[in-house]
């Protein structure tokens, strides 16, 4: 698969339920939520590119968040491929609110194989009922 070099972006708006509010009433993107966009922007970044009944998953991420970004705002999300390894791939992410540059990330995912997958979770799910 050769999609090194690739890249997309997104647009977000940053609404309440994204945020936090710990600063005296002033509600703002929560960084969970941001690596959640991150992860999502990624995944289906690489989606056409994959096989039928393939996936990806997020395996590690590093993640550099360096400014608010209040309620209100949008933040531009920028991922590009950096690098293809077997099932691994890892990304270089951006993140810009309406004034500046508010986050830096690297971001690995590993393609999987959907069917397997779901029944490695699901054997754990009925061992954890018996």
């Amino acid at each position: 698969m050769d999609i090194k070099g690739i890249s997309k972006e997104s647009i977000v708006s940053v609404d309440e339920c994204m945020c936090i509010d710990f600063l005296e009433g002033i509600k703002v993107l929560s960084t969970p939520r941001m690596l959640n966009a991150i992860e999502m922007l990624c995944r289906d970044m690489v989606r056409p590119y994959l096989q039928d009944g393939y996936d990806t998953v997020g395996y590690s991420v590093n993640l550099r968040h360096t400014a608010p970004t209040p309620a209100g705002m949008n933040i531009k999300i920028i991922a590009n491929v950096r690098e293809v390894e077997g099932r691994r791939i890892e990304f270089s992410v951006e993140v810009y609110d309406d004034i500046e540059k508010v986050a830096t990330a690297v971001h690995e995912r590993y393609i999987i194989n959907k069917e397997r997958f779901i029944g490695r979770a699901r054997s754990k799910l009925n061992r954890s009922i018996e």
